[in-house]
């Protein structure tokens, strides 16, 4: 589980699983294997251990870290952009160079 997917996994979830413990929908009766949203219903699950601000707090770095992941996409394009652009400025002044020594 990435920090990107915190919205849509519960870490508390993921580890009563990994405990054997079932947990199972409170509105449906589906079992549960971490999912924050209920597949079969789509209720809201709060695992043993957590709080409403446990929530919104997982969404909120699940944003933060998905905004950061497209930041860091935009900065790498941003960088192979200028290097390709260094190396055509390059020749240019290497060409005006060899012109004006001519």
């Amino acid at each position: 589980m990435s920090p990107g997917d915190l919205d849509k996994w519960s870490q508390a979830g993921v580890g009563l699983l990994q405990k054997g413990i079932q947990v199972k929908c409170p509105s449906c009766g589906y079992l549960l294997a971490g999912e924050r949203f209920c597949p079969k219903c789509g209720s809201e699950i709060i695992y043993p251990g957590e709080t409403k601000k446990d929530l919104i707090r997982s969404a909120r770095l699940a944003k933060a870290y998905r905004s950061s992941a497209k930041l860091e996409k935009a900065g790498n394009d941003m960088s192979q952009s200028g290097c390709q652009l260094m190396g055509c400025v390059g020749f240019i002044v290497l060409i005006i160079v060899l012109f004006l020594l001519l």
